[in-house]
């Protein structure tokens, strides 16, 4: 797995210095943002290295700084940087304290830098480092099966997806899932998922870094959509709309048949079919 210690030999961070924090370099880069919201820690997962100006932190007091920091040291972020330019000259002396106590490697950069830049080349070299199998337990890929192929095609698109973490790829698939439902209209996504319109933004940029342009790509919105329609049932009968508790769901079920349609009312207009067998599913 792809260290901060790694992610800083690479050519995106060559404007990076390590200010504290030097003990954490061994720490593992499971995913990189960038955020300037002060609450960002409750969105993230884990093993980030967060990217910021500073921008908001700038105008805080001290107390909400102080707040800020334990918070990102509480949600296991893996390093912290900033671009001084605009909101700092220099970090107070806070920041670096904190790194040594936390052991989160404190990260500046003296220059304008490229946040997307540095996030995409970095998610590349974590997924080229991850060595999670993207198929289910059980697929053989070269099973001569119409319905294993459709889940190796399946997983083979998915593939960004299936290697991260289980919480935040079901997730992801889920959110994924309901935007290409509703084409892109994030008003309703946001009303069927349960979600702030600020938290799917910030979801709908961490799909984008893993697939691609979504929105300017038809293809391959309608390929994932494909991919997740046969992505294999035990996993994908927990996402939406059946596991969205602010969707209003749904389930019409044939005990004699071999799919379910799930639908939300109001929410999500297309059903989505999981081929099941008899006896598979029970809903009350």
């Amino acid at each position: 797995m792809l260290s901060v210690a790694d992610a800083l030999t690479d050519p995106c961070m060559q404007h990076a210095e390590l200010i504290a924090g030097h003990n954490g370099l061994q720490r593992p880069l499971r995913w990189v943002h960038s955020a300037e919201v002060l609450h960002i820690a409750n969105l993230l997962e884990g093993g980030e290295l967060l990217l910021t100006t500073g921008m908001s932190l700038a105008r805080a007091t001290a107390q909400t700084q102080t707040h800020y920091l334990r918070s990102l040291a509480a949600g296991n972020i893996s390093a912290l940087a900033f671009e001084l330019v605009t909101s700092f000259g220099e970090l107070p002396s806070l920041f670096p304290q904190w790194a040594k106590k936390s052991g989160i490697p404190l990260i500046v950069f003296r220059r304008e830098v490229s946040f997307s830049a540095i996030e995409h080349r970095l998610a590349q070299r974590i997924f080229a480092q991850d060595t999670t199998p993207i198929f289910p337990p059980g697929t053989d890929a070269h099973a001569p099966a119409s319905d294993e192929n459709a889940y190796v095609w399946a997983c083979s698109e998915l593939a960004p997806l299936l290697r991260l973490p289980d919480k935040k790829r079901l997730r992801l698939m889920e959110t994924l899932h309901v935007l290409l439902q509703l084409h892109f209209n994030m008003s309703k996504a946001a009303r069927a998922l349960g979600l702030r319109r600020q938290s799917l933004y910030y979801r709908y940029a961490q799909l984008e870094d893993l697939v691609g342009d979504l929105r300017g790509n038809p293809e391959l919105g309608g390929r994932l959509l494909t991919a997740l329609n046969r992505y294999p049932r035990d996993v994908f009968l927990t996402l939406c709309p059946l596991s969205t508790p602010h969707a209003r769901s749904r389930l019409a079920f044939n005990p004699e048949a071999s799919a379910v349609a799930i639908t939300a009312d109001e929410s999500l207009p297309h059903p989505s079919y999981f081929h099941l067998a008899p006896g598979d599913l029970t809903y009350g």
